[in-house]
């Protein structure tokens, strides 16, 4: 479930199409996912924007907060599928 009114989403799939892993970004705003790229080591980005404040990788090791310092602001976040 979204945390606000929408969140960013990334999910990796194998070749045969079993979930690797999915991961989210999001707080009570509208948060958007705009563009992602994949890494050879199994690592995903993704970068977009949001508006007050988000959690990346919510209930995780590594759950990251971030306040923005306006109405909307930019973000790049790198994911593994792992816990590094």
């Amino acid at each position: 479930s979204d945390l606000g009114d929408g969140d960013a989403f990334l999910a990796a799939f194998a070749a045969d199409g079993a979930l690797l892993f999915a991961r989210r970004a999001g707080g009570a705003g509208a948060d958007q996912g705009l563009g992602i790229a994949a890494f050879p080591d199994g690592s995903a980005a993704l970068v977009g924007f949001f508006g007050g404040t988000a959690t990346f990788a919510p209930g995780e090791v590594h759950e990251t907060p971030l306040l923005s310092s306006g109405d909307d602001d930019a973000f790049a976040a790198k994911f593994f599928p792992y816990d590094p």
